[in-house]
């Protein structure tokens, strides 16, 4: 039983790094479009453009951090296959990243919707949001991060990556060999 949570556990990581990849991808391509935008607007508009283009600032700074999270979570996807110590680390600060990226992303963007509502660019904004679309953003950079911190830090990962068999021995035991 140990190993198949620390196999769920790798595959989990493996999965969530592969999706913050495309979504470093998915981020960077979203800034060009904006920032394409925004150059065709040129300096006429500048001071009225500034909070987009800031926007597309924290695009990039958010794709960088998806980088991250996923660097740190296929390590640790291949630290949990390769049964090394480190993997829950590597699991659970990947994790860390990908919420707390994409819970400031959301806040960022969610005040940046209202900037998009004003000049009547309500579909532009929306690229951020509707990338894959909401729920699958909530359940791949909130929910799955959270269950694949949960399952790295079990004491029945643990054991499966010192070797013990299921179950172990009971705490201040010690087996004879």
């Amino acid at each position: 039983m140990n190993r198949t949570i620390a196999l769920t556990t790798g595959i989990l990581a493996a999965l969530l790094g592969a999706y913050q990849c495309w979504r470093a991808v998915r981020l960077l391509h979203i800034a060009s479009i904006y920032s394409e935008v925004l150059r065709l607007l040129g300096r006429l508009l500048e001071n009225y453009t500034t909070p987009f283009h800031r926007f597309v600032v924290w695009l990039n700074a958010e794709a960088a951090l998806a980088v991250g999270g996923a660097l740190a979570l296929l390590l640790g996807a291949a630290m949990m296959f390769a049964r090394r110590p480190i993997a829950p680390t590597l699991i659970v600060s990947g994790s860390a990243i990908v919420i707390a990226h994409t819970g400031i992303g959301w806040v960022v963007a969610t005040r940046m919707i209202h900037r998009f509502y004003a000049v009547g660019a309500h579909d532009a904004g929306l690229y951020w949001f509707d990338t894959p679309n909401r729920p699958a953003v909530v359940m791949l950079s909130f929910i799955l991060p959270v269950i694949g911190a949960v399952l790295a830090l079990l004491p029945a990962t643990r054991r499966s990556l010192r070797g013990d068999p299921a179950g172990g021995s009971p705490p201040g035991v010690v087996e004879a060999d």
